[in-house]
């Protein structure tokens, strides 16, 4: 065995713990990130069904009777 290949050797011994460390971390991080999409990806999920479904009751009840929304007007606000 040549000089050159032992220093190499040992120089990729002494780094290969530091690199399978940091595919570790790195790893666990594309992991948190991949899981907090899911979670806001859910969470868009349900407020879209929230805000479809909320207004069902009072479409199905309200509608044959003839009610309509109420008009909500803008309250006049001075700041003096």
């Amino acid at each position: 065995m040549s000089t050159g290949n032992w220093v190499v050797r040992a120089i990729l011994a002494a780094l290969i713990p530091c690199i399978a460390v940091a595919d570790h971390r790195l790893t666990a991080l594309r992991n948190r990130f991949k899981n907090a999409f899911a979670r806001q990806a859910d969470n868009d999920a349900v407020m879209t069904s929230g805000a479809k479904r909320e207004p069902f009751p009072d479409n199905l009840l309200a509608g044959p009777f003839g009610f309509e929304p109420a008009a909500r007007e803008t309250p006049a606000v001075s700041f003096q």
